[in-house]
């Protein structure tokens, strides 16, 4: 009941006259509204997407929620009584008039991807949903924005991995094809010139170099084999690495020892060796780094007609570097970047001059050793090789 009262005069009295109202209805009703409001506002204030709702003719914000701060990096009262223009959170007038325009044609939009920008210009994608709304008969604007940034960062990342797979199984599919092509031509000459051993008439000039012609082509078959082994096992991450304090002077020396012979029957090549300082320890699986050394000289040889193939050993900042350099064709620089590839030097066999499956596995051995490899090429000029590994101590 609401009570009203009033002094009056009557019969020439004083009196106060009261008018009684049942307001049962209108405290309902004001509740309900009270009830409606609080409720809105638990569901605007709590929305993990931004809200934010402002007048349609000069874009001025009215209200925004929290989520709207934290996606925009700008405080309430920043953003509270400012247009949208004077914020820039648009990345482009245009992309502001796209959305405006939509919104009077359709009276809404749902879900459209726009650039928008935080308070620091840092740039993020938003899905932007919107209405045409009345505020005491005013027209208004009600935006819903969530940041999509790391979603498509996923996306993305999902879809490079994809792409990565599928190459890698093209490449995969192109090795194999390659390696039956590459086995079958050294067992066709082995068991070709085997059959031409069975003739009795063979002078022993030619039964020499037959021998020698299958001792060499086993000889690369046996090497292509092993490539494909270690390949195998790389991929499978079942490669077994022994590491032990190594000499390195002494990988070295005894490397030197054996490609000097090498080098000497290919005129007008010749090798060098520098190793400035002896000691120089590196915690390495001795056959392996053997193997390293093997794969990158024999590269060197086999591009390299004259000239000199170099093998140089320093320490640099606490780390051991290795430089096996040569003087050959060297490498396109375009091309330079797929040298290391897993089997993309088996795609064609013209994709990289003077490289190999040895320089896939050779990679992956130095960095399972705990070391690292780099490339640096002039193309007609030659080729450096850089192999960094940890510096050790000398064992007692």
């Amino acid at each position: 009941i609401e009570l009203v009262s009033s002094p009056i005069q009557y019969n020439e009295e004083n009196a106060i006259m009261s008018m009684f109202e049942d307001i049962t209805d209108r405290i309902n009703w004001t509740n309900k509204l009270k009830e409606s409001e609080y409720k809105f506002h638990s569901i605007f204030d709590s929305n993990p997407n931004a809200i934010c709702i402002l007048r349609k003719d000069n874009g001025l914000i009215l209200d925004i929620n929290p989520s709207f701060t934290t996606i925009s990096n700008y405080s309430k009262k920043e953003l509270i009584g400012k247009t949208d223009k004077e914020l820039k959170i648009y990345n482009s007038t245009i992309d502001r008039n796209k959305i405006i325009l939509l919104l009077e044609k359709y009276g809404k939009i749902d879900n459209k991807e726009f650039l928008f920008k935080k308070k620091d210009g840092e740039l993020f994608s938003g899905l932007i949903s919107g209405r045409m709304i009345k505020i005491n008969k005013e027209d208004c604007i009600l935006f819903v924005v969530r940041d999509i940034t790391e979603s498509k960062r996923i996306q993305h990342e999902l879809f490079t991995a994809k792409e990565k797979a599928e190459e890698h199984d093209r490449l995969k599919t192109a090795f194999l094809a390659n390696m039956s092509h590459e086995i079958r031509n050294p067992m066709n000459a082995i068991i070709g010139f085997s059959d031409l051993l069975k003739d009795d008439n063979l002078s022993k000039k030619e039964i020499d170099r037959y021998i020698d012609i299958i001792q060499s082509k086993g000889e690369d078959l046996l090497v292509l084999i092993n490539d494909i082994i270690d390949v195998s096992k790389i991929e499978s991450g079942v490669i077994e690495i022994n590491s032990k304090p190594t000499s390195l002077n002494k990988i070295i020396h005894n490397v030197g020892m054996n490609y000097n012979q090498i080098i000497k029957k290919k005129d007008g090549l010749s090798l060098n060796i520098i190793i400035k300082h002896n000691p120089i320890y590196i915690y390495a699986d001795t056959t392996r780094i053997h193997q390293v050394f093997n794969n990158l000289l024999d590269n060197a040889i086999k591009f390299t007609n004259k000239g000199d193939i170099s093998i140089e050993a320093d320490i640099v900042n606490k780390e051991v570097e290795i430089t096996i350099s040569d003087s050959g064709i060297g490498i396109m620089p375009e091309k330079l970047h797929l040298i290391f590839g897993r089997f993309i030097q088996l795609e064609s066999k013209n994709i990289i001059a003077g490289s190999g499956l040895g320089l896939s596995i050779t990679k992956s051995l130095i960095e399972l050793m705990n070391g690292k490899i780099e490339v640096a090429s002039k193309y007609g000029k030659g080729t450096k090789f850089t192999i960094k590994f940890p510096l050790i101590e000398p064992p007692i």
